[in-house]
């Protein structure tokens, strides 16, 4: 298949774009370059920041709000996985890897790294054991959209959204002075039912517990019995797959 490439001007970057395979061909579908699609999935040069709304925040000074000191990457290696398109086709054992501080999804092609240009077009990512969706969320009233790796499934879906702040210290470096960065990463915990919108999840114990509905005194129960406080990540996933997977 031949190789195109096609320039944007306005932001000077090379864009990708990959196409589905057809339906009758035996081997699985392949990521491929070509500019004539059908469905498109865009790509592009994974150097070029992700999501702008959702870019990272740079802070002058440290403060107590942090979250814990991170790297860039969800995960220090590329790591196997499935990319599902919405409309069916898939797109098995393509080294990704999730870039949290540009907000990307970036997996390798052809020997060159690229990232999800419009990931509104993907319906799931697994990475190794972890299942991404990209999708609209709400957070203290505000509408945002990004990546959120789904904690539990079911009828109330557990998800989390990522993001990194990072400190800038200047040094001198010589004549000229240099900045050294730290990067801190904060999570955001999210629920949703079935068709609807991610909303920011209750930090109150009794208002998270009035999400499983009419189960909600046996979960306390089970809350009770197991010692869990729902106060950290684990504790979580444990309830909501208590919910999803005990009724």
């Amino acid at each position: 298949m031949k190789t195109y490439l096609k320039g944007i001007a306005a932001v000077s970057v090379i864009s990708l774009l990959l196409i589905f395979e057809s339906q009758g061909q035996l081997e699985p579908p392949q990521l491929s370059k070509d500019k004539n699609f059908n469905r498109p999935v865009g790509v592009y040069n994974a150097s070029s920041a992700g999501n702008a709304s959702n870019a990272s925040a740079g802070l002058n000074t440290t403060s107590e709000d942090l979250g814990e000191e991170c790297q860039m990457y969800l995960q220090r290696d590329w790591e196997p996985g499935t990319i599902k398109i919405r409309g069916g086709a898939m797109y098995e054992e393509v080294p990704m890897r999730y870039n949290i501080y540009y907000q990307q999804i970036e997996f390798v092609l052809e020997g060159d790294t690229a990232a999800i240009g419009d990931p509104t077009t993907i319906d799931a990512i697994q990475i190794d054991d972890r299942t991404f969706v990209f999708d609209t969320f709400i957070c203290h009233d505000v509408v945002k959209s990004g990546y959120l790796e789904v904690l539990s499934e079911g009828r109330l879906r557990l998800l989390v959204y990522r993001c990194i702040r990072y400190v800038s210290k200047e040094r001198k470096q010589g004549p000229a002075l240099e900045a050294d960065k730290t990067y801190h990463l904060e999570k955001t915990y999210l629920y949703a039912y079935p068709g609807e919108n991610a909303i920011k999840l209750p930090e109150k114990r009794k208002e998270i517990l009035e999400l499983f509905s009419e189960n909600a005194p046996a979960i306390k129960s089970y809350l009770k019995e197991s010692n869990n406080k729902l106060k950290i990540e684990s504790e979580l996933v444990d309830a909501f797959a208590y919910y999803n997977n005990g009724f």
